[in-house]
């Protein structure tokens, strides 16, 4: 009948399995209700009271169903009975209904159902109220079993549960996941267990509290633990703290504890935390986590600039996602790098890894998208780089300065050194840094006027020896510039203490066409009559050309720069 809009169907009076009554499919006795016809345009129905069972898809896509009635004798709601009813907006329910089972999907996708109350439900298995988006209110009067998994998964209204302080409660995998609404849950005293990932992508969870009598777990500001408070069990998403400090008796956690907590900025651990290799992943998604610190009489573990490592530093655990930079050298004494190190790290651009590291886990650069790796030629760092379809340069062996790969063979040459030529685009949103190998040694200033200023210390460190670096400056005719501005295709190069180019950059000013240093009704001229002749000009003239970035130039690009230049 799956595929049939039948709105009755007739059953013979001397059919020996089967019986019908108001068009509605039994079996002979009329204890399961077997199918509803789905053409039935009624928008209420009561299960008669001789019901027992409800039987799977026995409601599948009735689309005219608004209300059904549940009567008290009913014990069982099969798999999928009312999958996809999108119009049911109400249970109505007898005070009296004790029922045993809900099965897998039976009210999947009912997007129109508001609320749900139950005096006593035995067993809730897989998916049964998936997917019903407008579900606000759950109503459970006595013992509730969750066995089955992502019970209420998606039910993205859903604000309130409510479940008396003496029911007895146990929790499956991912129950809740993805209930953006739901802002605090009350657990009770005979709260048996509690699956995994029971409230991942709850975003608006706040504090997940427990009755004081409870046996096997407590909460402390919101946070749940075990009974002894030496396992920190969910950390809830929204807790809008951006601090987390263990309380030191904590000595493990789930790997799933801190699953997408935007919040937290800064995690301190305790000094008994001790983990297994796979913890690591506890912070996936935590978009603004920063900083990691740790009680120095950890005998496990040791941080650094809010970086984890193991105690002897031999090991990098873990580099919080959100750092600000877009450059890290990993330190000389790492041998290890972990599994998920460095998960999610969307700001770093460049890791530089030394021959020191002699092991580099599975997915330890997993969704670090942007990440070029830096490293020896035949080192682990490159093997992994190779092996994961990462970007890599190579290291050279002076300055630690990474040149390409496959552009090695093109790269311009001083004695037996390669040197780097890249284009440093400047315009007036920013300040952009001359950086070498991930260090900054110079910034470009904006004012008035564009400028070079050395920053507090030009030095270099490469393998803890510290090198001098100089700041040379030359124009696009190569005449070295002591002052004054600096425009479009002047070079910035970086001399070490015997005046050898370490590196150069070609500086492109947007708009600045004759190389002053300025964008003005001038320039935005020449723009315009490059664009109307359609003369051919190289890389560089374009960048400085191409206002929006299109890889064209154009009279748009002309009168955007136009504009400008009436404007300052």
């Amino acid at each position: 009948f799956e595929t049939s809009k039948a709105e009755n169907i007739i059953v013979n009076l001397f059919n020996d399995s089967y019986s019908s009554e108001n068009g509605v499919l039994f079996n002979k006795n009329k204890s399961e209700l077997i199918k509803y016809p789905k053409g039935k345009k009624i928008d209420s129905y009561t299960i008669p009271e001789y019901v027992r069972e409800i039987n799977s898809s026995a409601f599948l896509e009735c689309e005219y169903l608004e209300i059904i009635k549940l009567q008290r004798s009913l014990q069982t709601i099969g798999a999928g009975a009312f999958y996809n009813c999108y119009n049911l907006e109400k249970i109505d329910i007898n005070e009296n209904v004790i029922i045993d089972s809900i099965e897998r999907d039976a009210f999947v996708n009912c997007s129109n159902l508001e609320s749900f109350t139950l005096t006593s439900l035995n067993s809730l298995k897989t998916c049964a109220f998936a997917g019903c988006s407008k579900l606000k209110v759950v109503n459970i009067k006595s013992n509730l079993k969750l066995n089955g998994q992502r019970a209420f998964s998606n039910c993205s209204s859903l604000n309130n549960i409510n479940i008396p302080s003496n029911a007895s409660l146990t929790i499956e995998d991912e129950a809740f996941i993805g209930c953006i609404e739901l802002k605090k849950i009350n657990l009770p005293n005979n709260l048996v267990s509690i699956g995994k990932n029971v409230f991942k992508n709850c975003e608006s969870l706040e504090a997940i509290n427990i009755n004081q009598l409870n046996l096997n777990y407590c909460s402390y500001d919101g946070v749940l633990y075990n009974y002894e408070m030496t396992k920190i069990e969910y950390y809830p998403s929204g807790k809008k703290n951006y601090q987390y400090i263990m309380p030191q008796n904590v000595k493990t956690m789930n790997y799933y504890t801190f699953n997408n907590c935007p919040y937290i900025t800064n995690v301190k651990i305790s000094n008994n935390f001790e983990m297994s290799a796979e913890w690591t992943y506890m912070f996936e998604e935590c978009k603004n986590l920063t900083d990691i610190s740790i009680n120095t009489n950890n005998e496990k573990y040791s941080c650094e600039d809010g970086i984890l490592f193991s105690k002897d530093k031999t090991k990098l655990i873990k580099y919080p996602n959100s750092k600000k930079e877009t450059s890290y050298r990993i330190p000389n004494f790492v041998i290890n790098i972990d599994g998920y190190a460095f998960q999610g790290c969307i700001n770093l651009k460049n890791v530089i890894i030394p021959n020191s590291v002699k092991s580099i886990k599975n997915l330890a650069f997993w969704k670090c998208d942007n990440l070029t790796i830096c490293g020896y030629t035949n080192s682990i760092a490159q093997k992994y780089a190779s092996e994961n379809n990462i970007q890599f340069q190579i290291i050279d062996k002076k300055f630690g300065f990474a040149s390409d790969v496959e552009e090695k063979e093109n790269a311009e040459s001083v004695g037996q050194e390669f040197v780097s030529i890249e284009d440093l685009v400047v315009d007036k949103a920013k300040s952009p840094t001359v950086e070498l190998d991930g260090q900054k040694v110079a910034t470009i200033k904006i004012d008035r006027k564009i400028s070079i200023e050395e920053v507090k210390s030009n030095s270099y460190i490469q393998n803890q020896k510290e090198y001098n670096l100089n700041l040379k400056v030359v124009d696009k005719n190569g005449q070295e510039k002591d002052e004054g501005t600096i425009g479009s295709k002047c070079k910035i190069q970086l001399l070490d203490e015997n005046d050898e180019i370490v590196a150069e950059y070609t500086v492109i000013v947007k708009g600045d066409v004759t190389g002053n240093g300025y964008s003005r009704m001038y320039d935005a001229f020449q723009i315009l009559k490059d664009a109307v002749t359609g003369q051919k000009i190289d890389d560089i003239d374009i960048q400085i050309r191409d206002y929006n970035n299109d890889g064209k130039v154009r009279m748009y690009d002309a009168f955007q720069y136009l504009k400008l230049a009436l404007v300052n």
